[in-house]
């Protein structure tokens, strides 16, 4: 994908345990998407909207995260 940022690499959010999230635990998974940052601390690249997504509820987090869990799980 090309956008303002450049040239971008989806990462795999798919519960793959090797390549994707599979590994991460929930908690694990809501810092990733509300603070921006890998289980290892890594930053998440720029374009990644965690600041929006730390401004909603709880509840919507959570369902976020339980849809992620219902992915079919694809090596990347």
């Amino acid at each position: 994908m090309r956008d303002a940022f450049g040239e971008i690499a989806s990462p795999n959010i798919t519960p793959d345990v090797k390549s994707g999230i599979g590994g991460w635990s929930d908690g694990q998974i809501k810092d990733a998407l509300t603070k921006g940052r890998r289980p290892d601390g890594s930053v998440l690249a720029l374009p990644m909207p965690w600041r929006y997504l730390a401004t909603m509820h709880d509840e919507d987090i959570d369902a976020i995260v339980a849809y992620l869990h219902t992915l079919k799980p694809l090596a990347n």
